[in-house]
């Protein structure tokens, strides 16, 4: 199901609706409010036939975007909302602090009926990674036509991220948004849209066992991953361009070959030989201390990125 709703600041008596879209003028308050429900449409769609009644306002008329609290003129609401769909035009960023943690939520999933998205930044993470991250999962639900629903694995690098079930979400405290977001949510609510209060982001505690149990609220391990793979790429001016790597079964299960003493000491190597005809990756990982032969004896295959997870300083090469 899609949605649309927006309150027109003042003089908005000349709108008129349609058949899938409601015209509502408020005379206690001299406003109009627009909404909009459609079970067959795109998103696209529905932003278009927004636009073409926004667009019979005059061009200074302030607009209230009700489900991603965006307040903009209306030229500037058309402009956007006939744009190509994308995370920028369709979604907001939203920064909340709530006793002593750091949040950021992706707002605008409500378009779709679904729950925006929370996810908590720690002492540690740059704003820029959470930024990057949330738009990343907004493109993602713009381009899938998947939900963000709970239960469903999102590869994000070398880990996996989800969404809190409901068993774990009333464990955790409802954070109230912004207060202009707030009223935006109120008033769309009062209108009979579907809104549900926001859910949490969650990540593996290791994304080679995913069980019900096995996820923790935020994604600090996934950013501070993905920071050690980036540097990787920049120290070895790497020849291919830089994207967010996926977590595909595929990768996650190629071998490379592991010293016995690598996990336990804190001077190893990383070499990459020529890929072989077995299928290997390689990579090969070994210690520095001379007197340790590396041969079948203390040489083994492990799961690359099951090896990557259990010691992060490898992904650094």
């Amino acid at each position: 199901m899609i949605q649309q709703a927006f309150r027109v600041f003042g003089d908005g008596a000349q709108l008129q609706g349609r058949s899938d879209l409601s015209v509502v003028h408020d005379s206690s308050v001299g406003d109009t409010l627009l909404t909009g429900q459609w079970a067959h449409e795109s998103l696209e769609s529905a932003r278009r036939i927004s636009a073409s009644i926004i667009k019979e306002l005059q061009d200074e008329t302030e607009v209230l975007d009700l489900l991603t609290g965006i307040r903009e003129p209306a030229e500037q609401a058309v402009e956007r909302l006939t744009s190509p769909v994308s995370v920028a035009a369709c979604f907001r960023f939203a920064s909340t602090t709530f006793q002593g943690l750091r949040f950021l939520r992706l707002v605008g999933l409500a378009q779709f009926g679904e729950p925006d998205l929370l996810v908590e930044i720690e002492d540690d993470i740059r704003e820029e990674q959470v930024l990057e991250l949330m738009g990343h999962l907004g493109h993602y639900r713009l381009t899938s036509n998947r939900r963000l629903a709970p239960g469903e694995a999102i590869p994000y690098g070398y880990w996996l991220l989800s969404v809190a079930s409901e068993r774990l979400y009333e464990t955790f405290p409802r954070l109230p948004a912004a207060e202009e977001l707030a009223q935006a949510y109120q008033l769309a609510i009062e209108w009979g849209l579907v809104l549900p209060p926001p859910n949490f982001l969650i990540e593996a505690k290791d994304p080679q066992r995913i069980g019900e149990d096995d996820w923790v609220v935020g994604a600090s391990q996934a950013l501070r991953v993905l920071d050690l793979q980036r540097d990787a790429h920049e120290r070895i001016a790497a020849i291919c361009e830089v994207d967010v790597p996926f977590c595909e079964p595929a990768f996650s299960q190629e071998p490379v070959m592991l010293c016995s003493r690598v996990t336990s000491t804190d001077d190893f190597f990383g070499h990459r030989m020529v890929l072989g005809p077995d299928g290997t990756t390689g990579w090969q990982f070994g210690c520095h201390d001379p007197e340790h032969e590396h041969d079948q004896t203390t040489m083994a295959f492990g799961v690359l990125a099951q090896v990557a997870n259990t010691d992060h300083r490898l992904v650094q090469y």
